[in-house]
């Protein structure tokens, strides 16, 4: 599917949430089960709704249920700053429905709503643009020292061209990938 700005936005600032996250997954679960269901059209009109209004009261709709769904917190400009800080630092999102996220995880109950990249190209596949792949998770409230041996083994990793993966969790994830980035290979 391709997204159209509003409604990419919309969904990078419901993935930055919990409630958004859990919100994103319950309708991409519904969709991976019924893609022909003819739900996305919906769902991405609301999103794109969502950007332009700020008002989450817009996504009742998607809930059968109507006022009884629980809708999640969405803030359009913690979203406008985290857009500015990917471009800033040379980093790209791809959302679940989008072309370029892996099918195999795209599959998978509870799959991420988006995935943050950095680094020209395609994003590599196990066993077919890499040979290796490394998850790095720990605690989020980690210690000192925890969080720069994550960062020290994912560099090290990375520097010898293992793609470091996980869920960008503050802690030992956020470490892992801050070392991941600064290996050349990274």
């Amino acid at each position: 599917y391709v997204l159209s700005p509003s409604a990419r936005s919309a969904w990078l600032g419901l993935a930055l949430t919990a409630t958004g996250r859990r919100w994103l997954r319950h309708h991409c679960d519904g969709l991976r089960d019924d893609p022909a269901a003819g739900a996305f059209p919906a769902l991405l009109n609301a999103l794109a709704a969502l950007w332009r209004s700020g008002d989450t009261a817009v996504l009742r709709a998607l809930h059968p249920e109507g006022a009884r769904g629980v809708l999640p917190d969405f803030d359009a400009s913690r979203t406008r700053r985290c857009l500015g800080i990917l471009h800033a630092s040379a980093c790209r999102w791809i959302a679940w429905p989008e072309h370029g996220y892996p099918e195999a995880l795209r599959q998978a109950p509870g799959a991420p709503p988006a995935l943050f990249l950095r680094g020209a190209g395609a994003l590599p596949r196990v066993g077919e643009d890499c040979t290796a792949a490394v998850a790095v998770v720990g605690a989020r409230g980690a210690t000192p020292t925890g969080r720069a041996l994550a960062e020290a083994f994912a560099q090290a990793l990375a520097a010898r061209g293992v793609h470091v993966v996980s869920g960008l969790a503050r802690g030992i994830d956020a470490a892992a990938h801050a070392g991941a980035l600064r290996s050349r290979s990274g």
